[in-house]
């Protein structure tokens, strides 16, 4: 009889123990289901996210397509060879080079400055056009050669 009541009591014990370690089982699933649920409601909430931002890329990058192919269209159409479009990279600013590179820059033109250009340059001075024709006033001196015609 003692033996069987330390059995039992035994048994109730064990019985309330798995009882504890199941209980402690369940609240240790249900706060990784909160987890998994706080961690689905934000995966959710970054694809729809990344799906807005991929509609408005698209939207953005067929704008650019269309803007690209008005400057195109009007880069043809311009009459200084598509140049009325391009923007200065300094934006107005001017690059100050150093000592070093002026003259090197000045070395590097001597030859052409000294030897001249290969194509002949156009005189600094041009006659002006006679105000009379070749055959009138032909007892007079030609004020430029210095002789009679005729």
């Amino acid at each position: 009889e003692i033996m069987d009541h330390q059995q039992r009591t035994i048994a109730r014990l064990e019985a309330t123990e798995l009882l504890k370690n199941f209980e402690i089982l369940r609240r240790d699933r249900a706060k990784a289901q909160l987890v998994m649920d706080a961690q689905l409601e934000q995966l959710k909430q970054w694809i729809a996210r990344a799906h807005q931002l991929e509609t408005e890329r698209a939207k953005l990058k067929a704008e650019v397509k269309e803007q690209k192919q008005i400057l195109n269209a009007a880069k043809k159409a311009c009459k200084k060879k598509g140049r009325c479009f391009q923007m200065p990279d300094g934006a107005g600013e001017k690059k100050s080079r150093s000592i070093s590179e002026r003259i090197l820059r000045e070395i590097k033109r001597a030859p052409r400055n000294l030897l001249g250009r290969r194509e002949p340059s156009e005189p600094k001075w041009k006659l002006s056009p006679r105000p009379w024709g070749r055959h009138q006033y032909r007892n007079l001196a030609d004020p430029l050669i210095g002789i009679r015609h005729g």
